[in-house]
């Protein structure tokens, strides 16, 4: 569990090599996505495709917990999916 108060910010212009998936447990955060921002609450699942960039943070007071794993995946992998808020590589499942 990975539990960050708020000022906690990630950044990462050029993204990371694998995919990035986040189950939100509790708390609200933030994910931007040029020109949409997203909120994220308990229960959401978020996943970040590999070579997105990514900007994300803990919204104002808030506490925001949340699981998190970096994984690979088979080429065709994106094309699987189709979840309710999609922004070239930001997959939004609530």
């Amino acid at each position: 569990m990975y539990r960050k108060e708020f000022g906690y910010f990630c950044h990462r212009p050029k993204g990371t090599r694998d995919w990035l998936m986040m189950y939100i447990v509790s708390g609200i955060g933030i994910i931007e996505k040029v020109p949409q921002t997203f909120e994220c609450n308990s229960g959401d699942l978020v996943l970040i495709a590999s070579g997105t960039r990514q900007e994300f943070y803990t919204a104002e007071e808030s506490v925001w917990e949340k699981m998190w794993c970096h994984f690979t995946s088979r080429q065709n992998f994106y094309s699987w999916l189709s979840f309710a808020d999609n922004v070239d590589g930001v997959l939004i499942l609530r």
